[in-house]
Formats: structure tokens, C-alpha cells, sequence
């Protein structure tokens, strides 16, 4: 037997050319001329001018000279043993500053006579290959424009004054243009400050602006105090790695002067991207973007046929007082949930439900305070429900049911006291209903039906005025239905079914007035129906089956006139069928199998036009099917089997139902 309806849901630089740059020398001196480039590079190769203490340089040495630096220091080379070969000597100038030079001289210093005589000795070419040697070593990576001997040098020298006199004008000039500059400097400071950037920022490469927004973020996912926090990142495929590599290259991030809270909404949604397949999800086309995360959604249809192709995926800003929201439901979304999805601010709502997470529940979602929906529900989530879910205060929706959740239900979760809905049904839970629930005065939806549970109802429960559908079933709990269960009045669906209840059905259910279904089947309850169910005259559903109920079926259940399945079967029920049965003109479902019922079925049966099951296998019915049968049109299915009818079968009411119906072992004389 299937209940008709279930359980209810509440809504709502490139690198620089390296040629070698030393050419041939067969000359003692030797000027190089470099490319514009490269005059900046060789000012960081320039050495002190080592003297002796008469102020001569020692003889035999390769001086090598450029334009000096701010200290007047050339690029000198110490002796003729020099291998000059001491680059990380210091020169104190900036490695930014240009020298206005575009010509280094490499010469040998005056020998002595006797070094002179081997010099220019027949083989003393040595000398020249020493001059080479050391400006290979020295210049070995710079490019050379243009290589001239010493007899070229006086043209040379005759550009070089033209360019210091071209040099003094366009100083004389600068310092004119520098004046105007300055006198306008307070009003482009103010106009650089509304737009956000400073000169600093103008001059920050790329490279340098993320590797500064790294180290901001790091102090964002620091939670540990400890390297464990940043493992992930020392795997390149790893969600943080690659949500990492995509916020870094961001064009919206890379406009903010710092890790703004924007930064951080971006990269907690592309971790969760990364973390989930992103890729393969039903529609995730609007995800990382360039736009603002409030467009990373669907959208929202604006006609019938829009709403038909419809399927609600994304981020969606409903405005700064609704904060945002993120619907991933029966999105095929798999994979987990990152811890990083606490980093978003204003978020109220997270719903992925009907899809195939894993994983455990991050108890770090606990630090989003503005958090109103929770909703996890039909996913293979594992792990313990988090005790820190108790500090969402602001929580209203929280749904986990339908999991692979262990542990007992946490008693945190009496601390949300704006919580409407909470479900955790359909887990492999231990423990019992924690009494803190009764502290949830404003829930209206409790759910723990298929979750392991034991121990007793707790009367704490019945402290939930507020409560509308209350589902306990399919657990094992026992002992009986506290009385005090009559002060909720707000009830609309009641279930305890598949328990190891004990004790009546309480007379106080009577005060349920606004009860819709009331099922607590497969339990121990004794004694009789109350007269009192009568006062509930909105009830739909009534399954008391599979109990030790004794007594008669009251004829206040004829009150019921909205009611569409009553199923009290294998319970000792006696009497008779009231006739006030025939007054439940919506019934679709009647079963009163196995039990003890006695005399003619009532001829009122015949006003059930709308039923369409009637089951009274095992019983000791006798006498005549009354001819009103006939009426019932909508029936569908009839069972009578093992009971003591006598006389024909209506003929029409045979020629309606075919073959679904048994009236075995009984004494109809037509043979049916």
C-alpha cells in the first residue's frame, strides 16, 4: 500500500637578445657603442677606480669605461692579473637610472717599457687577446650596436659634443616643463584619488600587482595559522590552484587596488566552480566571466514559454537588503563543497539540492552569519551533521535529508531560533530526537522520518506550537504519544508510522482542527479510535492500519466529508460498517481488511461515486450486496474475499469492473 501523497516540502619581458658582444680586437682600444636598451644594463657591471696611491691605474690592466655613475665611478679594472671578474661589486646607482651615454672604451693601461717591448713583440698579440678576453667577460651579455677602432674615434668625438649640447637643451627644457607640472600636481593627486589609483599603481607592473593580491589573499585563507592551510595550492590542478590562476588574470580583480570583498566573492564561486565540475554542469555558461557574479546566472523568465525552458542556475543579486543567492538545484553538480564558500559575504541562500555532492559538510559554512537557507538535500553527502551550524542565527531553511549523514542529530541546532523548516530525514543516524528541538518556537517543519532514531517522543516536541508538518516516522522509537501532543494545534500533517509506538491514540488529537493527514500505521497502538477524530473535519488521510486497535469504527468518522483514504486494516477492529460511511462523498480509498467485522455492508456505499479501492478481504461480512453498488461508478478494484455474502453479484457493477475484482470464498450463488 503507497500513501497518495508524501511528505510535504515547505516553498519558498621578454628576455633581451644575447649575443655575444665582443668582436675581434687587433687594435690596443677598442669603443663599443649599444643600443638604447642596453645602456641601463651596463651601468650595473661598473666597478670602483682602483689607483695605486700616486692616482696611476697599475700597468698592463684593461680599463674598460663608461659614462660614471652618480659617484664618478668608471669601470676600471684593477691589475694585469684581473680576470675582472667581480660583478656584485656595489655601484650605488639605481638599477631604473639611464646614463646619458651611449659609448664604453676598452683600452690597455700604459706598460712599462720592458712590458711594452713584449707588447708589440712578435707574438705579443698575447696582449691584444687579453684586451678581447676581458671585454667578452665583462660585456658578454649586452648587445653591440657598432664596433670602431681608435682611428675612428675623432668623428665619434665630434657627435658626442653635438649630443651634449642636444642633452643640456632638452634638460633646460625639461626643467620649464617640470615647473608646470608641479603646479599642477595637487589637482592630479585629488583626480587620481577619485579614480582609485595612485602613481605607484601607474608604474606596478603585472607581475607585481599579483603577486601583491597573492599575499593579501593568503591572509584571508589562513585558518589554521599553519602551512597546512595553503597544501592545495602546491598541487596545480587543484581547485585553489586553478580558481587562483583564473582570479589572478581577472580583469574585474585585477582593477581593484586590493583583496576587496568583490575579490573575494570571485574567487570562493571559481574555487566552487573548480570544486564541482563546473564545466559539466547542466548550464554554466555565465560562470567566470568578466562580468559582475551577479550575472553568472540563468536568468529570470520573462514570459510562459520562457519559464517552460526554464532552469534556475547561478548567482542571483536580489539587492543589498536580500543579499545573495546561489541555486545549483538538479544543476549536475558534483563533487564537494569548499570550506571557501564561508568567504562570500551577504549570502543568504544555498540550494544544491538533487545532485551528486560528496564529501562532508564544511563546518566553516558555520561563519556565514547572513546564511537564511541551507538546502542539501538528495545528494551522497557523508560525514556528521556540524555543531557549528548551530551559530547560523539567521538560519530559516535547513535541509540535509536524503545523505549518507551519520552521528546523532546535534543539540546546536535548538540555538536557531528562527529556523521555519528542518529536515534530516533519510540518513543513517544514531541517538535520539534531542529535546533542545522544542526550543525552535518558530518551526514549522520538522523532518526526521527515516533516520535511525530512538529513545522515546520527546515531550519537549509538543512545545512547537508553530509546527505544521511534524514527520517522525520510520525509526525506532517507543513508548507512548505524550497527551501534551493536543497543544498542537497548528498541525496539518502528523506521521509516526513504522515505529514501536505503544499506549492509544490520544484523545487530545482531536483538537488537530486544521489536520490534513494523520498516519501512525505499523506501530503497537492499542485501545480504540477516539470518537473525537470526528472534530477533525479537513482530514484527507487516515491510516491507523497494522495496529492492536479494538472496538467499533466511530460514526463521527462520517464528519469527514473531505476525507479520501481511510485505511484501518489488520488491526481486531468489530461491529459493524456505520452507515455514516456513505456521507464520505471524496473517499477514493477504503481497506478494512482483517478484522472483525460483522453484518451487511451498508447500502449508503453507494454514494461513494469517487471511490475507486474497496478492500474488506478476512472478515465475517454477511448478507447481500445492495444493488446501490451499481452506482459506484469509479471503482476500479474490488476485494470481498473470505467472508459470508450471500446472493448474486449486481451484474453492472461485475461488467464494470472486469477482472479486478475476488469475491472468493464466499456464497454467491451466480458463481462469482
Amino acid at each position: 500500500m503507497t500513501l497518495a501523497s508524501s511528505h510535504a516540502e515547505l516553498k519558498h619581458d621578454a628576455t633581451p637578445s644575447t649575443q655575444h658582444a665582443a668582436a675581434p680586437f687587433t687594435e690596443n682600444q677598442k669603443e663599443l657603442l649599444f643600443p638604447d636598451e642596453e645602456k641601463a644594463r651596463f651601468t650595473n657591471f661598473l666597478l670602483e677606480d682602483n689607483k695605486e696611491e700616486g692616482g696611476e691605474r697599475h700597468p698592463g690592466a684593461v680599463a674598460m669605461q663608461g659614462i660614471k655613475n652618480k659617484a664618478g665611478r668608471p669601470f676600471v679594472s684593477d691589475s694585469l692579473d684581473d680576470d675582472i671578474n667581480e660583478p656584485n661589486r656595489k655601484t650605488d646607482m639605481d638599477e631604473n637610472e639611464l646614463v646619458p651615454s651611449l659609448v664604453v672604451t676598452a683600452e690597455l693601461v700604459q706598460p712599462d717599457e720592458e712590458q711594452a717591448s713584449s707588447l708589440f713583440a712578435p707574438g705579443g698579440n698575447i696582449w691584444e687577446k687579453k684586451v678581447q678576453e676581458e671585454v667578452e667577460t665583462r660585456l658578454q651579455n649586452l648587445t653591440v650596436a657598432e664596433v670602431v677602432t681608435k682611428d675612428e674615434q675623432s668623428g665619434m668625438k665630434r657627435r658626442k659634443m653635438m649630443f651634449c649640447l642636444l642633452f643640456t637643451l632638452i634638460v633646460v627644457v625639461s626643467c620649464i616643463v617640470a615647473g608646470v607640472v608641479v603646479a599642477g600636481r595637487d589637482d592630479s593627486s585629488s583626480m587620481q584619488q577619485e579614480r582609485g589609483s595612485s602613481p605607484q599603481d601607474e608604474f606596478e607592473n603585472m607581475g607585481q600587482k599579483q603577486e601583491r593580491l597573492w599575499n593579501e589573499l593568503k591572509s584571508q585563507l589562513n585558518r589554521t595559522n599553519s602551512d597546512v592551510d595553503f597544501k592545495p595550492f602546491e598541487e596545480p590542478s587543484s581547485p585553489q590552484s586553478l580558481a587562483l590562476e583564473w582570479l589572478l588574470n581577472d580583469t574585474i580583480t585585477l582593477t581593484e587596488n586590493s583583496v576587496t570583498q568583490k575579490v573575494l566573492d570571485r574567487y570562493a564561486l571559481a574555487v566552487l566552480y573548480f570544486s564541482t565540475d563546473g564545466p559539466n554542469w547542466i548550464n554554466s555558461s555565465s560562470f567566470l566571466t568578466e562580468d559582475d557574479i551577479c550575472t553568472w546566472n540563468t536568468g529570470v523568465p520573462t514570459s510562459q514559454e520562457e519559464l517552460d525552458n526554464w532552469w534556475k542556475i547561478g548567482v542571483y543579486c536580489q539587492g543589498n537588503d536580500e543579499g545573495l543567492q546561489l541555486a545549483l538545484n538538479q544543476g549536475g553538480v558534483t563533487g564537494t563543497l569548499p570550506w571557501e564558500l564561508s568567504l562570500l559575504s551577504n549570502f543568504v541562500s544555498l540550494q544544491a539540492n538533487t545532485n551528486a555532492l560528496v564529501g562532508t559538510i564544511p563546518p566553516e559554512l558555520a561563519l556565514m552569519n547572513s546564511l537564511q537557507e541551507l538546502i542539501l538535500c538528495n545528494n551522497s553527502l557523508t560525514g556528521t551533521i556540524p555543531t557549528s551550524l548551530g551559530q547560523l542565527t539567521e538560519l530559516q531553511w535547513l535541509n540535509v535529508g536524503q545523505n549518507m549523514l551519520t552521528g546523532t542529530i546535534p543539540t546546536e541546532l535548538g540555538l536557531l531560533t528562527k529556523l521555519q523548516s528542518l529536515d534530516v530525514y533519510f540518513n543513517t543516524l544514531t541517538g535520539t530526537v534531542p529535546p533542545e528541538l522544542g526550543n525552535l518556537s518558530t518551526l514549522r517543519l520538522l523532518g526526521l522520518y527515516n533516520s535511525s532514531l530512538t529513545g522515546t517522543f520527546p515531550t519537549q516536541l509538543t512545545s512547537l506550537t508553530s509546527v505544521e508538518y511534524l514527520y517522525v516516522d520510520s525509526n525506532m522509537l517507543t513508548g507512548t504519544l505524550p497527551t501534551e501532543l493536543g497543544h498542537l494545534t497548528a498541525l496539518i500533517e502528523f506521521h509516526s508510522y513504522n515505529n514501536f509506538l505503544t499506549g492509544t491514540i490520544v484523545t487530545q488529537m482531536g483538537r488537530w482542527t486544521d489536520l490534513q493527514q494523520l498516519v501512525v500505521f505499523n506501530n503497537f497502538l492499542t485501545g480504540t479510535l477516539p470518537t473525537e477524530l470526528g472534530e477533525l473535519i479537513d482530514l484527507q488521510l487516515l491510516y491507523v492500519d497494522r495496529n492492536k486497535l479494538t472496538g467499533p469504527l466511530p460514526t463521527e468518522l462520517g464528519r469527514m466529508t473531505v476525507l479520501q483514504e481511510l485505511s484501518v486494516y489488520n488491526n481486531s477492529l468489530t461491529g459493524t460498517l456505520p452507515t455514516e460511511l456513505g456521507q464520505l462523498i471524496n473517499l477514493q480509498y477504503l481497506d478494512v481488511d482483517n478484522n472483525k467485522l460483522i453484518g451487511p455492508l451498508p447500502t449508503e456505499l453507494g454514494r461513494l461515486t469517487d471511490l475507486v479501492v474497496l478492500f474488506m478481504v478476512n472478515n465475517f461480512l454477511t448478507g447481500t450486496l445492495p444493488t446501490e453498488m451499481d452506482q459506484m461508478v469509479s471503482l476500479e478494484n474490488l476485494v470481498l474475499s473470505n467472508n459470508l455474502f450471500t446472493g448474486t453479484v449486481p451484474s453492472m457493477l461485475a461488467d464494470n469492473l472486469g477482472s479486478n475484482f475476488s469475491f472468493d470464498g464466499n456464497n454467491f450463488t451466480n458463481g462469482k
